[in-house]
């Protein structure tokens, strides 16, 4: 789940509007450390889990992440 300002971030908006690029991980970050190590995760315990990505911050289930 992406969000902006606590509403659904969409691929559009995030494409029109720079300005606000360097507040979300990078397409890189985002394969490499976050989306592959969850699928992994997902695949190893067969539980979903739950990625937030906000302008202030990065979550899995809840939990801070720092990137």
């Amino acid at each position: 789940m992406t969000t902006y300002q606590g509403v659904p971030l969409t691929k559009a908006y995030y494409d029109n509007h720079p300005e606000i690029h360097h507040l979300y991980p990078s397409p890189q970050v985002f394969l490499t450390q976050l989306y592959k190590p969850l699928l992994e995760k997902v695949s190893t315990t067969n539980q979903p889990q739950l990625l937030e990505i906000s302008e202030n911050r990065v979550t899995i289930n809840g939990q801070p992440i720092a990137l």
